[in-house]
């Protein structure tokens, strides 16, 4: 299993890496937020770390996400993001999307939106008490998790520019 993690990864990095090379497009500033998108349709909190691509918006406010609700505040992604394509990362068991800067950091760099999710009743972001460690045994919520939360991210204008999630 850990030869076939190795091999995806090395898959995902070598991609991204043809990619810079076919469109030249890199940013410069990264930008990270935490945003609490509130209960999922599968009935579980979400909150996400977003990675992107740092632009600049005069006519939108630069506060944090997390003074302002989501649907009172836009994120000012470059013109030249790579928006028709997002990544999504996923934390291992007990970990935290935090966890995966090192990556995400790099990806929206190369221009790529990424966001984070924190699986609930693992990542600590959502406090000690709600950690179980027999979550990480619930392994059919993630993918649940997930496409509940892109559906959500369909419905909101979270960047001044459209992104296909």
């Amino acid at each position: 299993m850990k030869k076939y993690m190795n091999a995806m990864l090395l898959m995902l990095l070598v991609h991204i890496q043809s990619a810079d090379a076919q469109t030249g497009d890199v940013a410069t500033s990264v930008q990270t937020e935490k945003v609490e998108m509130g209960v999922l349709a599968t009935g579980r909190l979400s909150t996400v770390n977003v990675w992107f691509p740092k632009g600049k918006c005069a006519a939108l406010d630069e506060k944090p996400l997390n003074d302002k609700p989501l649907n009172d505040k836009q994120l000012c992604v470059a013109e030249g993001a790579r928006a028709n394509r997002v990544i999504v990362l996923s934390h291992g068991a007990m970990g935290s999307a935090r966890g995966l800067s090192w990556i995400a950091e790099k990806l929206a760099a190369d221009g790529f939106v990424v966001i984070g999710v924190n699986h609930f009743g693992e990542a600590s972001v959502y406090g000690p008490d709600t950690q179980d460690p027999r979550t990480t045994s619930l392994i059919w919520q993630r993918p649940q998790d997930i496409s509940a939360l892109l559906d959500m991210l369909k419905l909101k204008d979270m960047f001044q520019k459209k992104v296909d999630w």
